[in-house]
């Protein structure tokens, strides 16, 4: 025996007058039909928020490729215009002319990196944070405290409040005769 379609799902509004009919011919069974249709139900939206989930996640981890990939390109441009910098005294005005469009495509690009909402580490206390920096080389320093940073390799940037690229930094390490430290033999 074939079980006869529920109103809700036929395919053609017509043939929803038959919504009487189906309950008087399935009286007994009727609850169980549609309780079984509910759950069909929940179980599909279910797994299709799942579905919309894992696709939005997939999105936004390609999205973030994206905006990476853009960020080395803003770093290509910083260390072409900091090696022109060091040889500025060779730049002719045709140089000056090509060097100024450059910096016009920088500027473009930047610019569409602050639209998405990237924006760059900012370090007001240059204290080393392992949340924002990557420690890529230390020095010894008596100037500084250890722990301070004192130069910027490769800027970092947050989008959408999260980090996207940490800074990578140069940072003062704690030596054996800093304060605070024993020394080997003073116990």
């Amino acid at each position: 025996m074939t079980r006869k379609r529920a109103p809700w799902e036929v395919e053609d509004p017509n043939d929803l007058i038959t919504l009487h009919a189906w309950a008087d011919d399935h009286g007994a069974d009727r609850l169980a039909i549609i309780e079984g249709d509910v759950k069909q139900f929940v179980f599909e939206l279910a797994s299709a928020r799942s579905q919309l989930t894992e696709q939005g996640s997939e999105q936004r981890r390609e999205f973030e490729r994206h905006l990476s990939s853009l960020l080395d390109v803003l770093d290509g441009f910083e260390r072409v215009f900091d090696n022109i910098r060091t040889r500025e005294a060779g730049v002719t005005p045709t140089m000056k002319a090509w060097i100024a469009n450059f910096r016009t495509v920088q500027r473009l690009l930047g610019r569409v990196l602050r639209e998405q909402g990237v924006a760059p580490i900012e370090t007001p206390t240059r204290e080393f944070d392992p949340r924002w920096h990557t420690a890529a080389e230390t020095v010894e320093s008596s100037a500084f405290p250890p722990g301070t940073i004192v130069e910027e390799i490769k800027r970092g940037y947050i989008w959408r409040k999260q980090v996207l690229r940490k800074a990578e930094v140069v940072v003062v390490r704690e030596t054996i005769d800093s304060p605070g430290l024993s020394t080997p033999g003073s116990d």
